[in-house]
């Protein structure tokens, strides 16, 4: 079976006794049993929370195929439901600073994806505000538990779908033209299926639901992650203008 091969090759070249290789594989081949370990009381053997998001973080800045949260300016203004009032703002302070667009644009997104390796944990806080919501019920619901599978979650996103997959499809991208797997209308479904994929196993291994409130949650999570996207993009807007204008 691929998953158990591919489960057995990562412990042989990554040595079993290491806690930043033990944590990843936990969290990409049993979505949920991190957060549970954790929970448990289980923490010798692996990283903290924190420390594997950082982690993750370092690795998707690293090696950014896509810019899902290192949003650059022209999408900014572009593209989301708040984007005409953002290019209003940035069009009033370049008539005020007398800077061309093509002269803050550049110092916007050098700003911005300094910005967003630490403003992702905005991300994590309010996607943590939604988990609660959504799992109400569960004898593991305290904001602690929300905020340790949202960490595991973005750890497993940002690594598995965003950079694994992501270089999976490079050769039908490069090779065979399907170029549009890396734009919106392919990025999506996959954000969604990897969300899917991530929470089908997490909220029956950790929050413990039957199969009925798993799929209703399953749902629930991803329009989550569409409302917390969106509300980080607008965040991470303000914070890059005005770290710039003041």
């Amino acid at each position: 079976m691929l998953r158990h091969q591919l489960s057995e090759f990562f412990s042989a070249v990554t040595f079993a006794d290491n806690k930043i290789f033990r944590s990843l594989k936990l969290i990409l081949f049993s979505p949920g049993g991190f957060s549970k370990n954790y929970a448990e009381g289980i923490r010798v053997k692996y990283m903290k929370p924190i420390s594997v998001f950082f982690l993750a973080n370092l690795i998707y800045f690293l090696f950014p195929f896509i810019n899902t949260f290192t949003t650059s300016l022209e999408l900014q203004i572009s593209a989301f439901p708040y984007s005409d009032w953002a290019e209003k703002k940035v069009e009033l302070y370049l008539l005020e600073a007398d800077v061309s667009m093509k002269e803050f644009a550049t110092m916007y997104n050098i700003k911005t994806t300094e910005l967003s390796k630490v403003a992702l944990i905005l991300f994590a806080l309010t996607f943590t505000v939604f988990s609660k919501c959504i799992h109400i019920g569960s004898k593991r619901n305290l904001w602690v538990d929300n905020f340790t599978v949202s960490l595991e979650f973005l750890t497993f996103f940002l690594i598995f779908g965003l950079e694994v997959l992501i270089l999976l499809m490079y050769p039908f991208v490069k090779f065979f033209d399907f170029g549009f797997l890396y734009t919106d209308s392919g990025l999506i479904p996959l954000g969604f299926v990897v969300t899917a994929f991530f929470f089908i196993k997490a909220e029956r291994k950790f929050f413990e639901f039957g199969k009925a409130r798993t799929g209703i949650n399953v749902v629930l999570n991803i329009a989550s992650l569409v409302f917390t996207l969106s509300i980080y993009r607008g965040l991470l807007f303000l914070i890059t203008f005005y770290s710039i204008i003041l």
